[in-house]
């Protein structure tokens, strides 16, 4: 190259162009439009107003009214509510019930997942039934085998995990005719090819039987299936 020869300035390089920009910008766009929204109902999910509607939505469907202490939103779209009660001028004969943290959770807009962590239950036998009514199916249990179906009337296909509980039955003058405590229970469907089956897991620390016979450390597991409602996996205590 001569001396007199002039050097080509520098081109910058071109901006970037095409469809790969466009789509990084949507993509952006979507994660801070889902960040947002689920701060906003993270926010909502803590007010007095949601408070008061899920408050009215599990009172259309006991039949009882409810205290809630606290209730907020949780990661993908569960509702957890803490320091759940039935409000005291509804115990006594009408029983209660005592829950420290319940977890509802929803997938493709259909509950499909609850926990229940220390729930405290004391069922009343008033001589009809056993109160609260919406737990009567709970008090007039006499089988192992009858839960499945109980499970199915009450949650029908959902996951139900229980930590902590303690089950307590009683007589209209306060006498305990049985009781569970240190109950943990767990029951979800099992995917078996060409096969409907449900999982159960019950362990229970103490167990007063009616009668007055005791047990303790229990522990049984089982399925239940279209044909049978109880098929036996393990059982101690």
């Amino acid at each position: 190259m001569s001396p007199d020869q002039e050097i080509p300035a520098s081109v910058p390089a071109a901006p970037p162009s095409g469809w790969a920009p466009r789509i990084l910008q949507w993509i952006l766009l979507v994660v801070v439009a889902i960040i947002l929204l689920f701060t906003a109902l993270w926010w909502l999910a803590g007010t007095r107003t949601a408070r008061g509607w899920f408050i009215d939505y599990i009172g259309d469907r006991t039949g009882v009214e409810w205290r809630v202490g606290r209730m907020r939103l949780q990661w993908p779209c569960d509702i957890v509510c803490e320091d759940l009660a039935m409000r005291s001028v509804q115990g006594g004969g009408k029983g209660a019930l005592t829950i420290k943290s319940l977890r509802l959770g929803w997938r493709d807009g259909q509950l499909r997942k609850v926990s229940v962590d220390l729930p405290e239950v004391t069922l009343v036998d008033d001589g009809i039934m056993w109160q609260p009514a919406f737990l009567h199916g709970v008090g007039k249990l006499r089988d192992i085998w009858e839960v499945a179906g109980l499970i199915e009337e009450l949650a029908p296909g959902v996951e139900l995990e229980i930590t902590g509980g303690v089950l307590r039955l009683t007589s209209k003058t306060g006498a305990t005719l049985a009781e569970m405590a240190g109950v943990d229970f767990f029951s979800g469907p099992v995917t078996v090819p060409d096969r409907a089956m449900h999982y159960y897991r019950l362990d229970a620390r103490m167990v007063l039987r009616p009668g007055g016979g005791r047990g303790q450390d229990v522990h049984r597991e089982w399925v239940s299936t279209v044909l049978s409602g109880y098929v036996e996996l393990e059982y101690r205590g």
